[in-house]
C-alpha cells in the first residue's frame, strides 16, 4: 500500500492551476512505487487538457490518475502537507576555476595543485522550496554532495566538500564544491540532480563545466542591502562580449550598451543595481549571478556578508580590550583605528568581566561602533552564539571563526571537519557569515569556499614564522604573493587578509630604521585569544614594516585589514602614530575598497621599486602605490640579530600610467585627492594629467616611513 500524501479537502478548488500542480506532483510520487511505463506522460498530458470542475470530480479523476500510474492506495482524508512545487524550465548553468598557487614559493611536502577545481553551480528550482530543508539530496556527476562524512577513512576521490544553499525567496540553488579530480568534472555535461524532502526531484540536468572568458570576480550588497554591486572580469586574450547579468534569476542587471559590452583582453567591468523591495539582503541571504557572454552562460553563488570593512585584531587574549572589559585597553586600540576582535565567550569569560555577552549587549549601545568576531569550532560555542539575540548579532557580529590556518593537509579529516564546522554554524546562525584563515599557497584553493570569508596570512618583517624556508630570499612583497593568491582562489567570494603588527611581551630598545616601533627581546608569547601555542616573533616590526604590510592587504583585494596581534603590553611602550595614520588613510577609503575590485585598470611605472594597484567601483577609483624600494633584511640572518630589519629609501617615481581602455565603461576620471589619515586632502607632491584614455601621474614622492599613498577620484560610466 502506497502512504496517501494528498487529499482534494485540503485542495481550493477555485484555483485550478493549484489543482493540477498538485496532481502532477502525486503521479509523480505514486509512480515511484512500480508505475507503469509511460504512465505519467499519459496522466501529465491528461491533466493539461482537462478542467477540474468540482472536488468530488477532482476525487474521481485523482482514483484514475493513482490507478493510472500503479498506486494502490484509494485517495481518502488524509494530513495535510507542504503545498508541492513544480520544476522550472531554467537551464542549469555553473562555473569551474583551476587552483592558483606560487611556483616561486613552493614548499616540501605541498605540492602544486595542478588538478584543482573550484566549481559553482546555480540552479532554478520550483518555487515553493523551503530553503536548505527543502533540499533531502544534491548529487553532483552521480556523487552525494550533501551530509559528507569527516572520517579519516572518508573518499575524497571526487569530492573534497560540497555546499548547497537555498535562496527561498527565488527558488535559485547554489551549490560550490572542490575536487582534486579534474578528469571527472572538465567537461561539457557534468550531471546535477537535486531531490527534496519528499524524494520528488527538484531539478535534473547537466551542466557545462568547460572554461568561460568572463568571470565574476565580486560581489557585494549596499545600502542595507537594497542594492548590489557586481564585478566581472576577463580570463581571455581575446576580446568578448558580455550580454546579459541576471542576479538571482529574476533581476536583469542593466548593461550599456543594450546590444553587448565588449569587454577587451584581462579587461574588467563594474555594475550597480537597485533590488526590488522584496528581494533586499541580509546577512546570511543566498545570491547567484548567471552571464551570457558570446552565446554561451556561466553561474555563481554565495551568501552575503556584514555591509562593513572590518579593522579587526586578535588581541592577547588577558587584554580584554572592548568596553566595559577592559576600557583603558579599549580606548588604546581604537586609538589605533581597531574597531573589531576575536574571542570566544570560554576566552572571555575566563579572563575577562562582565560576561561576553553582557559585554556584546552593552556593544550595541556604546560608542566606537565596536564589532567582534565569534567562535565557531565548538558545539558550546556555536550554542552560545545561538543563544545571544538576534539583534545583537545583526548589530556587533562581524564573522564566525571557524578555524585559523586550516589549511593543514589534503584529507578527509582536515578538508571535512572545517566544512562540518562552517555547515553547524550555519545552522545554528543562518545571520551570521562564516570565516576561517590559511596559511599555505598551494593547499588554500582546495580549503577556499568552505566558508563565506576565506582568510590569509603571511608576514614579512621581525623573523616572524613563514613557510618559506630559511636559506631562501623573503621578499618584502611576500605576503602581497600569499593574500593575493588566497583572493584569487576565494573569489567571486570576499577574502579578508591579515597584516603583521606586534607579537611579544616587552620592547627594550628603539629599532634602527624611519619610524621605529622599536625591537628587542621578548619573554614568552602571549596567546591570542583560543590560539594554541605557537611560535611568534622575538622582536617587533618597525613602524614603516608594518604600514608596507598594511598596504599589501590592500593591494591583494582584501575587504578587510586584519592585524595580528595587538597586545597592550607593546602599545604601552612604543609610539605607533604612523601606523594610525596608515589605518586612518584605509578607513577613509574603506567603502570603496570593500564594493570595489582590483586588477580593473592597466598599469605602467617607471620605477620596478614600487607595488601599483587600483580598486574599481562604478562611481570611485582608488590608486594605491607602495614603496617597496628596501633592503638588509634577511630570513635567514634575522634568527641571530643580524639582518633583523628592511631599511626603506624615500624615491619619486617619475611616471605611473593607467590605461582606462581595460575597463571599457569608464567616460572620464577626475578630482583626484589623497587620503591621509581621516581626510581626503587635495593632491601634493605629483601631478596628473588626463582624464580618459590614458592617466599620468608624474613625480609622485614616497617616502620611507609612510610608505604608501592612497589616492582618489571620481568615475563617470557611460550610458
Amino acid at each position: 500500500t502506497v502512504p496517501v500524501k494528498w487529499s482534494p479537502d485540503n485542495v481550493d478548488e477555485a484555483s485550478q492551476s493549484n489543482n493540477e500542480q498538485v496532481l502532477r506532483w502525486t503521479i509523480e510520487t505514486e509512480a515511484t512505487d512500480g508505475g507503469r511505463p509511460g504512465a505519467l506522460n499519459e496522466c501529465s498530458m491528461w491533466l493539461t487538457s482537462t478542467f477540474l470542475l468540482s472536488q468530488s470530480r477532482m476525487q474521481r479523476r485523482c482514483v484514475v490518475l493513482a490507478a493510472l500510474c500503479g498506486a494502490a492506495a484509494r485517495f481518502g482524508a488524509a494530513h495535510p502537507v507542504d503545498p508541492p512545487v513544480t520544476a522550472r524550465s531554467s537551464p542549469i548553468v555553473g562555473s569551474i576555476r583551476p587552483d592558483a598557487w606560487l611556483p616561486k614559493f613552493m614548499v616540501h611536502n605541498e605540492p602544486a595543485p595542478t588538478t584543482g577545481r573550484r566549481v559553482h553551480v546555480v540552479v532554478g528550482l520550483p518555487a515553493g522550496v523551503s530553503g536548505d530543508a527543502g533540499i533531502k539530496s544534491v548529487q553532483v556527476g552521480g556523487v552525494e554532495c550533501l551530509g559528507l562524512s569527516d572520517d579519516s577513512s572518508a573518499d575524497i576521490s571526487h569530492l573534497h566538500w560540497c555546499r548547497a544553499h537555498v535562496n527561498p525567496t527565488t527558488a535559485d540553488l547554489w551549490v560550490s564544491f572542490h575536487t582534486a579530480n579534474a578528469q571527472w568534472v572538465d567537461t561539457s555535461a557534468f550531471a546535477i540532480q537535486v531531490i527534496g524532502t519528499s524524494g520528488n526531484v527538484l531539478a535534473s540536468g547537466s551542466v557545462d563545466l568547460t572554461p568561460r572568458p568572463l568571470a565574476l570576480s565580486h560581489f557585494a550588497t549596499a545600502g542595507n542591502g537594497s542594492k548590489a554591486v557586481l564585478h566581472v572580469h576577463s580570463g581571455s586574450t581575446t576580446p568578448t562580449t558580455l550580454t546579459s547579468v541576471l542576479l538571482d534569476g529574476t533581476v536583469s542587471v542593466p548593461i550599456f550598451p543594450a546590444s553587448g559590452l565588449e569587454i577587451p583582453p584581462h579587461g574588467h567591468a563594474a555594475f550597480a543595481v537597485e533590488l526590488p523591495a522584496n528581494q533586499t539582503k541580509a546577512t546570511g541571504d543566498v545570491w547567484t549571478v548567471r552571464l551570457e557572454a558570446n552565446g554561451v552562460s556561466s553561474g555563481w553563488g554565495g551568501r552575503i556578508i556584514p555591509e562593513r570593512f572590518p579593522i579587526e585584531a586578535w588581541p592577547e587574549s588577558s587584554d580584554c580590550p572592548l568596553p566595559p572589559g577592559n576600557a583603558s585597553n579599549a580606548a588604546e586600540i581604537k586609538a589605533l583605528g581597531i574597531d573589531s576582535v576575536f574571542y570566544s565567550s570560554g576566552s572571555w569569560n575566563s579572563k575577562c568581566s562582565p560576561t561576553y555577552s553582557d559585554v556584546l549587549g552593552n556593544l550595541t549601545t556604546a560608542p566606537g561602533n565596536w564589532h567582534v568576531f565569534l567562535d565557531g569550532e565548538s558545539d558550546g560555542e556555536r550554542s552560545f552564539n545561538a543563544g545571544l539575540p538576534k539583534s545583537v548579532r545583526a548589530a556587533v557580529v562581524d564573522a564566525v571563526l571557524i578555524g585559523d590556518e586550516v589549511d593543514s593537509g589534503i584529507n578527509a579529516k582536515a578538508l571535512r571537519s572545517k566544512l562540518n564546522d562552517s555547515l553547524k554554524c550555519v545552522a545554528a546562525t543562518p545571520d551570521l557569515a562564516t570565516y576561517q584563515g590559511s596559511a599555505t599557497n598551494a593547499l588554500v584553493g582546495a580549503f577556499a569556499g568552505i566558508t563565506d570569508i576565506q582568510g590569509s596570512d603571511a608576514y614579512a618583517a621581525a623573523c616572524a614564522p613563514t613557510q618559506l624556508a630559511a636559506l631562501k630570499d623573503l621578499p618584502l612583497t611576500y605576503p602581497y604573493a600569499y593574500l593575493r593568491n588566497a583572493r584569487d582562489n576565494t573569489i567571486p567570494l570576499p577574502m579578508w587578509g591579515y597584516a603583521q603588527l606586534f607579537n611579544g611581551d616587552k620592547v627594550l630598545a628603539p629599532g634602527p630604521d624611519a619610524g621605529a616601533a622599536g625591537s628587542g627581546d621578548r619573554g614568552p608569547r602571549g596567546v591570542a585569544g583560543d590560539a594554541p601555542p605557537t611560535l611568534g616573533w622575538s622582536y617587533q616590526p618597525n613602524n614603516n614594516e608594518i604600514v608596507a604590510q598594511i598596504a599589501q592587504t590592500v593591494l591583494s583585494g582584501s575587504k578587510a585589514l586584519m592585524l595580528f596581534q595587538s597586545e597592550h603590553v607593546i602599545l604601552s611602550q612604543v609610539d605607533a602614530s604612523p601606523i594610525a595614520q596608515a589605518i586612518a588613510s584605509i578607513r577613509t577609503v574603506r567603502e570603496a575598497l570593500r564594493v570595489g575590485d582590483i586588477a580593473a585598470v592597466g598599469i605602467t611605472a617607471s620605477s620596478q621599486d614600487v607595488l601599483v594597484e587600483t580598486v574599481l567601483t562604478p562611481s570611485t577609483l582608488v590608486l594605491v602605490v607602495l614603496n617597496v624600494k628596501a633592503s638588509g633584511y634577511s630570513n635567514l640572518l634575522c634568527h641571530v640579530d643580524v639582518g633583523k630589519h628592511w631599511s626603506f629609501s624615500a624615491q619619486t617615481v617619475g611616471s605611473l600610467s593607467l590605461n582606462l581602455g581595460t575597463a571599457p565603461q569608464m567616460a572620464n576620471v577626475t578630482n583626484w585627492r589623497e587620503a591621509v589619515g581621516d581626510k581626503l586632502v587635495p593632491l601634493g607632491r605629483a601631478s596628473v594629467a588626463g582624464t580618459s584614455g590614458t592617466i599620468t601621474f608624474t613625480n609622485v614622492e614616497l617616502d620611507d616611513v609612510q610608505v604608501a599613498r592612497y589616492f582618489v577620484a571620481d568615475v563617470a560610466f557611460k550610458g
